[in-house]
């Protein structure tokens, strides 16, 4: 799974997710947990490439998922910020104001119950990165919290191989980038790249678009 993320071959993901929603209810809760976590790098993946029907779908599930975790005692934060990211997900798809304004308020709520977890962290720096200047939006609160998640992700031990971390990285370096401190975004990204050098879209298209604008 995180070998198919590094190269971008995330039907691999909709495949597996495909056949653990098939057991679900069967699942413990470490299980229930990855799965939800791989939905939640799923769904806007499947936004991106203009799979709608398909992050639809998803979502439903998703969103399932999540409830019957709350049920199971899963952690209390990271539901709060699944919740946000489901909300996202929701205006994506309708653009109506009432799905940002739920996926902010989530998203707070998580924070609020958990100030530690990566998780909270990234998804507050994502938060931060789109939302415009006039509503609160900001670049160099974004790159803190990025930082943030990295150190927690660390400090808990599950930086190896996972999506999460990785994409967080790729953030702080996309904020560095929008900051005009190029050089440490290039100096992040080359990090990566020694770390990860089947990461194909870094490879092949940000950190030669990074170079030209040196």
């Amino acid at each position: 799974m995180f070998e198919a993320y590094l190269i971008g071959e995330l039907n691999v993901w909709g495949e597996v997710l495909k056949e653990k929603q098939k057991d679900i209810n069967n699942l413990n809760n470490q299980e229930l947990a990855f799965v939800i976590n791989y939905q939640y790098g799923y769904i806007p993946w499947c936004l991106e490439t203009k799979k709608t029907e398909q992050a639809k779908q998803f979502l439903g599930y998703f969103e399932s998922n999540l409830s019957l975790w709350e049920q199971k005692g899963g952690d209390r934060a990271t539901i709060f910020a699944y919740r946000s990211g489901a909300s996202a997900f929701r205006y994506k798809l309708s653009s109506a104001i009432s799905h940002a304004i739920s996926s902010i308020k989530f998203v707070n709520k998580a924070f609020e119950t958990d100030k530690e977890n990566p998780i909270v962290l990234s998804l507050k720096g994502n938060i931060d990165f789109y939302k415009p200047a006039i509503f609160g939006g900001s670049k160099k609160e974004a790159m803190n919290y990025f930082i943030q998640s990295l150190e927690a992700f660390e400090r808990i031990n599950w930086a190896e191989n996972n999506w999460n971390y990785v994409a967080t990285k790729l953030c702080l370096a996309q904020t560095y980038e929008k900051t005009n401190q190029i050089e440490k975004a290039i100096k992040l990204a080359e990090e990566m790249l020694s770390a990860y050098p089947n990461f194909l879209y870094l490879k092949n298209e940000y950190y030669p678009f990074l170079l030209q604008k040196k």
